[in-house]
C-alpha cells in the first residue's frame, strides 16, 4: 500500500550512509565556482549524492541541485531534487530549472515534465503566463507536437488508472477475496492530487459494489492530519514532503482494521 514514488524512498537510505560530508560539498562548490570545466564524472556523482542528501537542509539541497543543473544542463536528476525539495519554498529556482531543462534538453519533454510545467497553474494562477511561455518555446522546436495537450492529460490518466484498477479487482475477485480501494491522506503542499477525485467518481458511478469496500482516507483523516501537522508526514524529500511516515501509516492501518476479516 504505497504510491509509486514511495519506492524511491528506499534510495534515500543510501545517501544517509555514503553521501559526501559538508567539507566535500564545500570543496565541490569551490571547484564549481573557480574551475567548472574541471568537474569530472566522479565529481558529478559526489555532487548528485550531496544534493540528494537528507542530512542537509532543504535550502542547501535546493541550491546544490540548482548548481548541478547549471553544470550539467538539462539534468533531470537536478530538476527532480528541486521539485521534491523546493518547488514550494524555492519557487523561482524551480521555475528557472524547468526553463533551463526544457531549453537545453528538449528530449526530456516527457509527460511527467509536461505536467510539472502545466502544474505551475495549480501553484498560482499568475504563473499561467510563464507556463505558456515554456510550452511556446517547446512548440517552436517541435512544430508538429502540441506539448500543452500532452501536459493536460488528466483525463487520459484517469482512464488508465480505472482500467488498471478494474483489472486488479477482477484478479482479486477470482481469488475469492474482498477488495478495499482507498484514497490517500491529504497533501500538505503543492498542486492538488487528481487520483483521489478520480477514485471517488469511480465509486459514485460504480454499479456493482459487491465484494468491494471504498475507504476515503483523505476525508476521514483530513482533520487529524491538519491538526497533527508534521507528526504524520515524512521529511526524506524535504520539509514539504507529502508522503506519510510511520505515524501516518498507523492511522491508515487503524482505518483498515475493521475491514480485515479475522480468521
Amino acid at each position: 500500500m504505497y504510491c509509486l514514488q514511495c519506492g524511491f524512498l528506499i534510495n534515500r537510505v543510501l545517501p544517509r550512509l555514503i553521501s559526501p560530508g559538508k567539507d566535500r560539498v564545500l570543496e565541490l562548490k569551490r571547484l564549481l565556482d573557480t574551475k567548472p570545466g574541471k568537474l569530472n564524472y566522479k565529481h558529478m556523482i559526489d555532487f548528485v549524492m550531496a544534493a540528494d542528501n537528507p542530512k542537509l537542509s532543504a535550502d542547501e539541497r535546493v541550491k546544490l541541485a540548482d548548481e548541478l543543473g547549471k553544470v550539467s544542463p538539462g539534468s533531470l536528476k537536478a530538476l527532480n531534487i528541486i521539485f521534491h525539495v523546493g518547488s514550494v519554498t524555492h519557487r523561482r529556482i524551480y521555475i528557472n530549472a524547468l526553463k533551463r531543462t526544457m531549453e537545453v534538453n528538449p528530449f526530456a519533454a516527457t509527460g511527467d515534465i509536461m505536467q510539472k510545467i502545466y502544474g505551475l497553474r495549480d501553484f498560482d494562477p499568475k504563473l499561467a503566463k510563464e507556463s505558456d511561455e515554456i510550452f511556446d518555446t517547446l512548440n517552436k522546436k517541435f512544430k508538429h507536437v502540441n506539448f500543452k495537450e500532452i501536459a493536460n492529460i488528466n483525463k487520459l490518466v484517469g482512464e488508465w488508472i480505472l482500467r488498471d484498477l478494474e483489472k486488479m479487482l477482477e484478479l482479486i475477485h477470482k481469488s475469492g477475496a474482498k477488495a478495499v480501494v482507498q484514497t490517500y491522506p491529504s497533501i500538505r503542499s503543492g498542486p492538488p492530487r487528481q487520483l483521489d477525485d478520480i477514485l471517488r467518481q469511480w465509486w459514485k458511478d460504480k454499479k456493482n459494489k459487491s465484494n468491494v469496500e471504498f475507504l476515503d482516507v483523505e476525508l476521514l483523516l483530513n482533520d487529524k492530519f491538519k491538526k497533527g501537522g508534521d507528526f504524520y508526514y515524512a521529511t526524506q524529500l524535504g520539509p514539504n514532503d507529502n508522503h506519510v511516515n510511520e505515524h501516518g501509516y498507523k492511522e491508515i492501518a487503524n482505518l483498515m482494521l475493521p475491514l480485515v476479516p479475522m480468521l
